[in-house]
């Protein structure tokens, strides 16, 4: 299991989507990617933005906009022991 913390602030909103779930609601998705660090700084998994083929081959590189620690078979991650705090939908 891989506990993730993600700043929606550094999603881009023209890399979200809106589509159609399969129970006929609509919902906005962005392609993300994990890539491992281990004993990184910051944990063990780095989150991105999926790039197009294009940007790919044009060598782009977005910022980093979240990690991941993994988490051991029934062990709780320090940030689920928080209270969670919601305060409207994401700002995408």
């Amino acid at each position: 299991m891989i506990a993730i913390s993600l700043d929606l602030n550094l999603i881009s909103e023209k890399r979200c989507k809106i589509q159609k779930r399969r129970n006929g609601a609509m919902g906005k998705f962005c392609n993300l990617i994990l890539i491992e660090t281990p004993n990184g700084e910051y944990g063990d998994w780095m989150i991105k933005e999926q790039t197009t083929a294009e940007e790919r081959r044009a060598k782009i590189n977005l910022p980093i906009i979240g990690n991941g620690d993994n988490l051991q078979k029934g062990e709780r991650s320090q940030k689920e022991s928080e209270p969670q705090i919601e305060d409207g939908p994401p700002p995408f």
